[in-house]
């Protein structure tokens, strides 16, 4: 057999989760068998933690209604959470798709530029700009970018975690229109 997966008791009562790969072999003229047992424990370990930081993840971004996104140095999209679908769809059919296609083309190159920022300093960047959805309309995002680094400490994702405040800057513009007309009609 072939890294055949096992669980081993040691002595002083711990598992180890081991791969054992076993081969028949004639010394002389008498069969033996050769046993390679392999600890893959602290791998096992691993594995099973990042599958929980996965799942972890994917249950904060099903559940929240920012918009989180994971990008890779280039832009593209490699995951969009959920609330993604409110505006665009189906985010499967996102994934690989360039993300600054839906920025206002007026905003784009700054946009573009504060991501490029983003992945040269690995320091992320906060800002608000306006994205056209899939029926036409105009939406203001204020969105917040973060570094995932690789191995060698070199900026390997971003994610970027926005929020839709179109209606809080429509509020702001009516208070400041109101103060305005009562400015303009007290105050005179």
């Amino acid at each position: 057999c072939d890294n055949f997966e096992a669980a081993l008791m040691t002595r002083d009562g711990r598992e180890l989760a081991v791969t054992v790969s076993a081969h028949q072999l004639m010394v002389g003229s008498e069969s033996c068998l050769l046993a390679i047992t392999h600890d893959v424990t602290e791998r096992k370990h691993m594995l099973e933690t990042l599958r929980e930081q996965k799942e972890f993840f994917h249950l904060l971004a099903d559940n929240l209604s920012d918009f989180i996104a994971v990008l890779d140095r280039d832009g593209r999209r490699l995951y969009n959470s959920p609330s993604y679908q409110h505006f665009f769809g189906a985010t499967e059919e996102m994934r690989g798709t360039d993300s600054f296609a839906q920025v206002h083309p007026d905003d784009r190159q700054r946009v573009k530029a504060a991501f490029a920022q983003t992945v040269a300093s690995g320091q992320g960047q906060q800002l608000e700009y306006r994205m056209v959805i899939s029926d036409g309309s105009v939406r203001i995002m204020e969105s917040r970018g973060s570094v995932i680094r690789d191995r060698d400490g070199r900026v390997a994702r971003v994610i970027v975690v926005s929020h839709d405040i179109t209606e809080r800057k429509q509020m702001e513009d009516q208070v400041r229109q109101m103060a305005f007309h009562a400015f303009w009609t007290q105050g005179r």
